[in-house]
């Protein structure tokens, strides 16, 4: 309420250096987090890559162990180990 008050008691010229005023900070403000979002968005997409490598790698472990346990699967079953 009291904050009420004391913008009614305001000039018009007050009221709009106080808006821009409010308006720079805001503006300050947007450009501080687009700064820290992009920051965020580098850094996900750097872990995202290395994900994505570490993932390549095991599947390609994975393709090995089934190749190589299939070679030997047809090594018993020809007697030979």
């Amino acid at each position: 309420m009291e904050l009420n008050r004391d913008i009614a008691k305001l000039t018009s010229q007050e009221m709009i250096k106080k808006l821009q005023n409010e308006i720079k900070f805001l503006r300050e403000t947007i450009v501080e987090e687009k700064v820290k979002s992009e920051g965020n968005i580098k850094a996900l997409n750097k872990a995202l890559s290395e994900t994505k490598e570490d993932n390549i790698k095991l599947s390609k472990q994975i393709e090995n162990y089934v190749d190589l346990k299939h070679h030997y699967s047809n090594l018993k079953e020809q007697g030979i180990i």
